[in-house]
């Protein structure tokens, strides 16, 4: 037996070095994987926080009125009620945030976290049949309420229904996601702040 495979618990012509080292390698992959996917903040199998809620029906929001959303389309760690304009976010983290509007007014947005508009999520437009868009990063807290509100605008706002069809198939007409991306790592605000 030659020095080199004693120390290694195998004899000459049992197992090649490489065998010893996809071997080695194997189980050092195994070994990881399991301490990684017992730390929740690394989030190694997906987001486990998440909801796409979204709209079809024709709805006209008021001035400083909330837009209610009729379908939830997947959840994990959030709630919203079907026709219901409220979204509940389960897990503090950082979180990235989409939310698409079709309306047929000029109009101004902004998503409200617990009640506060959050300056970064308010988007609009000057005429009307447009879609507004928009796509920010977010800290939530467990337990915050997030809502789409027809913020500032001139006057009511209507959400246009099946745009660009003929009317056989519905079209979203308001939509948001919402994915948690990290932890929160800063010091917490206090729900409701």
């Amino acid at each position: 037996m030659s020095k080199n495979t004693e120390h290694r618990g195998h004899r000459d012509g049992d197992d090649s070095d490489s065998d010893y080292e996809s071997r080695r390698d194997l189980k050092l992959y195994k070994r990881m994987k399991k301490l990684m996917l017992c730390d929740p903040e690394l989030m190694v199998s997906g987001a486990e926080c998440y909801a796409d809620i979204y709209n079809t029906v024709i709805e006209t929001i008021p001035i400083s009125s909330n837009v209610t959303f009729e379908f939830n389309n997947a959840l994990a760690q959030a709630e919203h009620l079907p026709n219901a304009s409220d979204l509940v976010i389960k897990k503090s983290g950082i979180y990235l945030l989409l939310n698409i509007l079709n309306v047929n007014d000029p109009s101004q947005w902004s998503v409200f976290i617990n009640g506060i508009p959050n300056a970064v999520t308010t988007t609009g437009l000057n005429s009307g049949a447009s879609q507004t868009t928009r796509t920010c990063i977010v800290a939530l807290n467990c337990g915050d309420v997030i809502t789409v509100r027809n913020h500032v605008s001139p006057k009511e706002s209507t959400l246009t229904v099946n745009a660009g069809g003929d009317g056989t198939n519905a079209s979203v007409n308001a939509h948001v996601i919402v994915v948690r991306i990290a932890p929160y790592t800063c010091p917490q605000r206090p729900v409701g702040k």
